[in-house]
């Protein structure tokens, strides 16, 4: 089963024992919109299925599956790969495989939806309910829409109208980029390992409309991890894939350990990147010290945030009122033109692109099914690097990678 496994994201966390080891891991930060997960934890692996943020009544939705095997050996990784497989995703009496690796359905009228896991037999052995949301509560941009950026690692989310089936989609960045989920007002993609400006196109029904987004990429690095009572060391923070952007890009630092150490400019910072002041080809560098007050752990986030209603684009747009089927829409003369539209103002406005109206709810279902401890809605286990090489990359979750100490280096 293929699967596509991320090395940078949004939300980096810096967890070091401070004599011994340290590690990094990836986490996105709220609000960016994700799409909605349902996680089954069994003694065979896990399985998550993504679903779209919001679920409304009636509505035909598409999702996609990934599985993750245990095992020690590569014959336990396959066998339990297998009997995962065989597992199924029910909702309104229809089922569909999990080695499908893909699932669609019309979501049935209400105000809940039940999703069920089934295993190889055909037994239910965990099920989840969520609250629908009415059809009327949502009225999607036309035409599609994206963030003026978004992030490598993190997945993408596209709103506007569709369909509904992944069978008819497909987003190219560059290369074919993997659909995660569909509804019929958004899609969520993962966002190639890719940099700087890029046309992201949307085919849906054989019609391509291409969106213009810049990716950005989040690097992280230290000149020393093992540190003593009272040693500093250098974190170096890098965002990458500026170029041509005209909005500033807010970047969040944060001591989350304030009794372990000290941070250089602030334990808590927000800095807002200008790419049009920076001489380093949309490249973005900063460097903090972190101090140790004591030995042991710390952590450090630094996020790179989404576009807010103080982070707007300056470039302008015109945008007259679009009446399309007996509702009114904000487009650009020539989009209304396209789509049919009447064009009923007589006097256009001089707009930013995505303004606030087009800010992403952060609403969205999440379930973890299973013994595990579950995640805070919103978040997800991200890709990781490692800084030492006393570190070995254990296995993937879901769209990530978890590092661990080896077990002989516990001591």
């Amino acid at each position: 089963m293929k699967k596509n496994h991320k090395v940078l994201s949004l939300f980096v966390l810096i967890p070091f024992l401070l004599t011994l080891f340290s590690y990094v891991y990836a986490q996105p930060a709220e609000p960016w919109a994700e799409p909605g997960k349902a996680i089954l934890e069994t003694r065979y692996g896990s399985v998550t299925i993504y679903l779209p943020s919001q679920l409304f009544a009636g509505e035909i939705i598409s999702g996609t599956v990934s599985v993750t095997p245990n095992g020690a050996s590569k014959k336990q990784i396959e066998k339990n790969a297998e009997i995962l497989d065989a597992y199924k995703i029910s909702h309104g009496g229809t089922d569909f495989l999990i080695g499908q690796q893909q699932f669609s359905w019309q979501l049935l009228p209400g105000n809940q939806a039940v999703f069920s896991f089934k295993d190889e037999k055909g037994v239910e052995i965990a099920n989840k309910v969520f609250d629908l949301l009415t059809p009327s509560e949502i009225q999607p941009p036309i035409p599609a829409v994206i963030q003026p950026y978004i992030v490598a690692g993190i997945p993408a989310r596209v709103q506007g109208h569709f369909n509904g089936s992944l069978i008819n989609s497909r987003v190219v960045v560059k290369e074919e980029a993997r659909i995660l989920a569909e509804s019929q007002h958004e899609l969520f993609f993962e966002t190639p390992d890719v940099t700087g400006p890029q046309t992201v196109e949307i085919t849906e029904n054989g019609t391509t409309t291409p969106l213009q987004t810049n990716i950005l990429n989040l690097d992280l690095g230290a000149d020393k991890l093992n540190l003593l009572k009272g040693e500093s060391t250098n974190i170096h923070i890098t965002v990458s894939g500026l170029e041509g952007l005209k909005m500033k890009v807010p970047l969040s630092i944060t001591n989350e350990s304030k009794g372990n150490i000290t941070l250089s400019g602030g334990e808590q910072q927000r800095i807002f990147i200008d790419p049009e002041e920076l001489a380093d080809r949309g490249v973005y560098h900063t460097t903090i010290k972190a101090t140790a007050a004591v030995r042991g752990d710390f952590t450090v986030s630094v996020s790179v945030d989404p576009p807010g209603e103080n982070q707007k684009s300056d470039e302008k747009a015109v945008v007259c009122e679009c009446r399309i089927n007996g509702r009114s829409y904000l487009l650009s003369p020539e989009t209304c033109r396209k789509l049919g539209g009447e064009n009923i103002d007589d006097n256009p406005l001089s707009i930013p692109l995505f303004d606030e109206e087009f800010t992403m709810p952060e609403t969205k279902p999440f379930i973890h099914l299973g013994e595990t401890q579950p995640r805070v809605p919103g978040t997800q286990v991200s890709p990781a690097f490692s800084l030492s090489s006393t570190q070995e990359i254990a296995a993937v979750n879901n769209l990530g990678i978890k590092a661990q100490l080896s077990p002989e280096k516990r001591q």
